[in-house]
């Protein structure tokens, strides 16, 4: 399990990848952090997974405040495969050696920045975890990076690799499940972490910014996104508390250029989901969860 101030802790989490309509990489004015954080706690969520992207520290400083869990994406480089770090991991095909061969320029500059970010960042209460590789993406000798991350700061738990390719060492067992809902149990004798699900489309008129439009299954309405989330939770996230889940990231906090698979549209105007029926669910997680490790407790 995942402890804070050594209490279990559900992380009931959304992706955010940091791309606003009216500023790209920032928003127009440092308030709109602080405005997307309400947002997600209004819907019932107490983590984000800034992905793979560091922000101003305003951000950062926002969630401190007003008491948002962050989970903080280190930048990959290297080389993306769609095939080889995509497809083929969706089909079943999740390991593959850490090859180190003809990367030595790639593996100091990322291991310079990640470094650097773990600095940065160290003061930042808000930030309980960090993703180090993310679906392969430029992934090299990723037991050795988690060795250097832990030794630096242990205060915060590592997912070395976040999705599959997965090594020998990572404080968590990190699953990403698209395209389907299943119970996922403890192979790794780790916390698991679905680290990525969901990212169901919803198209709003007037609120789309590309032709192209990206997501994982698609939905109509506000009921019909609505229920098709809630379902993801009924049928594969709370079910698989007993099994060791400890934390779920919906894919994602708004839409951006080309995907339309946010809980809110790219202009943060419209919130594509029922907020009284997303808080329902939330407390049917951490009822659940509070529930088996009383259980556990009691033992």
């Amino acid at each position: 399990m995942i402890l804070l101030n050594q209490k279990p802790i559900f992380l009931h989490g959304v992706l955010d990848q940091g791309y606003f309509h009216d500023g790209l990489f920032l928003p127009s004015d440092m308030d709109g952090y602080e405005k997307d954080i309400i947002k997600m706690k209004e819907l019932g969520f107490n983590c984000i997974r800034k992905h793979i992207k560091i922000e101003p520290e305003a951000f950062y400083y926002a969630c401190d405040c007003l008491g948002m869990l962050v989970i903080q994406d280190h930048v990959n480089n290297g080389k993306y495969h769609y095939i080889g770090d995509t497809v083929l991991p969706n089909l079943g095909f999740k390991y593959r050696p850490d090859f180190m061969m003809g990367k030595q320029v790639q593996k100091y500059i990322f291991q310079k920045h990640m470094m650097e970010t773990l600095k940065h960042l160290y003061n930042h209460p808000c930030i309980i975890g960090y993703t180090i590789f993310n679906e392969g993406w430029g992934q090299i000798q990723a037991d050795e990076m988690y060795q250097k991350c832990k030794d630096y700061d242990s205060t915060r738990f590592y997912d070395a690799t976040s999705g599959w390719f997965h090594q020998k060492l990572s404080n968590v067992q990190s699953e990403h499940v698209y395209f389907r809902n299943k119970i996922i149990k403890n192979k790794q004798k780790r916390p698991v972490l679905l680290s990525e699900c969901g990212g169901y489309t919803r198209a709003i008129k007037d609120h789309v910014y590309a032709k192209k439009q990206y997501g994982y299954g698609k939905a109509q309405s506000e009921k019909e996104l609505t229920n098709r989330i809630i379902k993801l939770y009924e049928e594969m996230v709370i079910p698989s508390i007993p099994y060791g889940l400890c934390g779920c990231i919906y894919t994602q906090l708004s839409d951006i250029e080309d995907e339309i698979n946010g809980l809110y549209t790219y202009d943060r105007q419209i919130c594509k989901v029922n907020k009284e029926r997303l808080l329902e669910i939330q407390k049917k997680i951490h009822q659940e969860f509070n529930l088996i490790h009383a259980k556990k407790i009691v033992e």
